[in-house]
């Protein structure tokens, strides 16, 4: 009798411990990776600048804190025809808590079709300028980059400003694509921005951009001017 309660006992204890890891809530196990996703989406319609009269810079990601597949897009259109159109297709890991490294592909349609192959990096500097710099290399072998900095300036919490520059530089001469070797093209400018909600928020920016070298003597012969100044108004969406 006293082996059979021992029994009796154990057998209750084990019955016991099973329904309660049954019981561990499923929040207790080690969790996976969460998925996040986002789209930004800026339009302007410019009121300067000849020619030229809607623009549009597009982003989409979706993935982890350290994994990202990020699709973009920018480009131009005038009144009659597309002028400028690109769009990247870029795998993004984190290397640290600031910094991120990416690769993939970049098409332009515009102003002829070419294939890239890009490796880049993109992260945070002191005092919160964002930089991001990107190497191409295209299906004819070319090589060239695209440096850009930005930064976010707080004027109350709705008002943004936004001053920035972008660089784009050529290691070989491609005069299919209006570019010579060095220097081609300084973009800057600064946006003037109110968030109405964190989905939508009207801007306005004032844009200058110049081609340099050779480059402007090609932009000119195909009757484009090598500098230009532009007042736009847009929207900013984000999703």
């Amino acid at each position: 009798m006293k082996r059979s309660g021992v029994v009796r006992s154990a057998g209750l204890a084990l019955v016991a411990s099973l329904a309660a890891a049954s019981s561990v809530p499923a929040e207790a196990a080690e969790p996976g990776p969460k998925i996040f996703y986002g789209v930004e989406l800026d339009a302007s319609y410019d009121l300067v600048e000849r020619g030229k009269s809607f623009s549009w810079d597009s982003l989409f990601w979706v993935g982890t804190d350290t994994h990202k597949f990020l699709l973009k897009s920018e480009g131009e259109h005038d009144r009659e025809r597309l002028d400028e159109a690109e769009v990247h297709a870029y795998y993004s890991r984190m290397i640290s808590q600031f910094w991120d490294v990416y690769g993939g592909v970049r098409y332009d349609f515009k102003p002829i079709g070419t294939t890239f192959g890009a490796v880049g990096i993109k992260g945070l500097l002191p005092y919160r300028f964002e930089f991001d710099l990107t190497g191409f290399v295209s299906h004819r072998g070319r090589l060239s980059a695209r440096v850009e900095l930005s930064r976010e300036i707080l004027i109350t919490q709705r008002l943004v400003v936004d001053p920035y520059v972008s660089l784009d530089l050529a290691a070989q001469n491609e005069f299919q694509r209006d570019v010579a070797a060095g220097l081609s093209e300084l973009e800057t400018g600064i946006k003037l921005r109110y968030d109405v909600t964190r989905e939508f928020a009207p801007f306005i920016e004032f844009r200058y951009r110049r081609n340099f070298g050779y480059t402007s003597v090609l932009v000119r012969r195909d009757g484009e001017d090598p500098e230009s100044i532009g007042f736009r108004v847009g929207i900013r969406l984000r999703f």
